[in-house]
């Protein structure tokens, strides 16, 4: 099967019972390629070799999710055991499923309920909580105790976890760059 387009946006529905099983949108919206079955007795797979990628080399795998909380892009995020819904990670919450990281938030989510799209691995931008310049690229980002940001320096607070979010990759001087998201837990300080 090859589909192509020379006008531009591209829909294509495959009928799942009442639910679409495969949307391709247009070029101008953020989600390329969607695969979806609500019928809780099926399952959908994909059986390929899959590259994603943006044309300028960045790219990130993403679920899309419920957001329990305003979510803003780049804020990093973890998903809570009991409400299913991601939340933002912060190293010395008081909430303790709040100090590990799930992943990246992609898109805007403005409320408790609304649509929240997380990047799992590869390129995504974080917010952090200070300027990230080009000298930065290759230093390990780490979640930070302020809600929804990565830091440069692990935490050492008493009861604050040490949890890498991944690679930097870009820096320009603003306090959002590009990381290699890579989500991995290291310690909680004594």
């Amino acid at each position: 099967l090859a589909l192509d387009s020379t006008a531009g946006a591209m829909n294509i529905t495959v009928p799942d019972n009442s639910a679409s099983a495969w949307v391709v949108q247009g070029a101008a919206d953020v989600q390329r390629l969607t695969l979806v079955t609500t019928n809780s007795t099926e399952s959908l797979n994909v059986a390929a070799n899959v590259t994603v990628t943006k044309t300028d080399g960045t790219g990130a795998f993403a679920i899309e999710t419920t957001a329990g909380e305003a979510l803003a892009i780049g804020d990093v995020v973890t998903v809570s055991g009991t409400a299913g819904k991601y939340f933002k990670s912060d190293a010395d919450s008081a909430t303790a499923v709040r100090q590990n990281v799930s992943g990246v938030a992609m898109i805007t989510s403005s409320a408790d309920g609304q649509v929240a799209r997380v990047a799992v691995s590869g390129v995504a931008t974080v917010t952090f909580t200070g300027a990230i310049a080009n000298t930065d690229i290759g230093k390990f980002a780490y979640l930070s105790a302020t809600g929804g940001q990565a830091t440069l320096t692990a935490p050492t607070a008493s009861g604050s976890t040490v949890y890498k979010i991944g690679i930097v990759v870009s820096g320009t001087g603003a306090t959002s760059a590009s990381v290699l998201v890579q989500p991995q837990y290291i310690a909680t300080n004594p």
